[in-house]
C-alpha cells in the first residue's frame, strides 16, 4: 500500500515523494538484523576462544587437533556472519526501492497514485508511472531546419523562440545539438535548442516559432 508525503509541486533531488509500505519485507528485515546480531556475537565468542586456545596450544596445553577444531569453528562463524550481513544488505536494498524520491530538481507534473493505493510491480500489462517529474528550469525546444539552411547551422548559434501563446515575446536560446542527418521524407533536420527558463513561464508541450 502507498503512504504519500505532503502535497508536493516543486521538489529537490532526493526529496521523498511517496513511501510504499511492505509489512512482510519490513518483518523480514527485522528478523535478518536479529540473525546478524546473533551471528556477530557468536563470531566474537569464537575469536576470543581461538585466542585463548592459541595460547594453550603454544604452551602445549591442547592438542593440535583440538586447536584445528576451534580454528574451523571460527572460520564457519566468520562465513555465517558474512552471509547474514549480505542478507541484511539485500533486504535493505529492497526496502530502499520503497522510497520513491525525486531524481532531480524539478516539478511534479502528474501524480497518478493516492494514499492507500495498491502498487504492483511493473509488467508488460502494467506500466503506469507513479509520478511524472519534469525539469523546467531549462527547456529543450525541438525544431525542424529545412535542407536549404542546414549548411549554415552550428552548435552554439543563437535561436529566437516565440511561443504561440506569447506572440509579442521572444526568448533567446542556443542550438545545443542536431541530428547530423536529414529526414528522408521531409528533407528537414531535427535540431534542439536549450532555453533557460528560470521564471518557469514556458511549459513542456507548448508550440513555438523558432528562427
Amino acid at each position: 500500500s502507498l503512504h504519500d508525503a505532503l502535497p508536493i509541486y516543486h521538489v529537490k533531488s532526493g526529496q521523498l515523494l511517496a513511501l510504499i509500505v511492505i509489512p512482510e519485507l519490513e518483518k523480514e528485515f527485522a528478523e535478518d538484523k536479529a540473525q546478524l546480531e546473533a551471528k556477530r556475537a557468536n563470531l566474537e565468542l569464537q575469536k576470543i576462544t581461538l585466542k585463548r586456545q592459541q595460547e594453550l596450544f603454544n604452551g602445549h596445553g591442547i592438542t593440535e587437533q583440538a586447536f584445528d577444531e576451534i580454528k574451523a569453528k571460527t572460520a564457519i562463524a566468520t562465513a555465517d556472519a558474512d552471509v547474514a550481513t549480505a542478507t541484511v544488505e539485500r533486504v535493505k536494498t529492497m526496502l530502499d526501492y520503497t522510497r520513491i524520491i525525486a531524481p532531480f530538481d524539478g516539478v511534479v507534473a502528474r501524480r497518478l497514485v493516492n494514499r492507500g493505493d495498491f502498487v504492483q510491480t511493473a509488467t508488460a500489462a502494467r506500466t503506469n508511472p507513479l509520478f511524472t517529474v519534469q525539469q523546467i528550469s531549462t527547456v529543450r525546444v525541438f525544431c525542424e531546419v529545412p535542407e536549404s539552411d542546414v549548411s549554415r547551422l552550428k552548435i552554439g548559434d543563437v535561436a529566437a523562440v516565440k511561443p504561440y501563446g506569447m506572440p509579442d515575446k521572444a526568448f533567446a536560446g542556443k542550438i545545443a545539438r542536431f541530428a547530423y542527418k536529414l529526414d528522408a521524407e521531409t528533407r528537414n533536420m531535427r535540431t534542439e535548442v536549450d532555453l533557460s527558463n528560470p521564471s518557469e513561464v514556458l511549459y513542456p508541450g507548448m508550440y513555438a516559432q523558432v528562427s
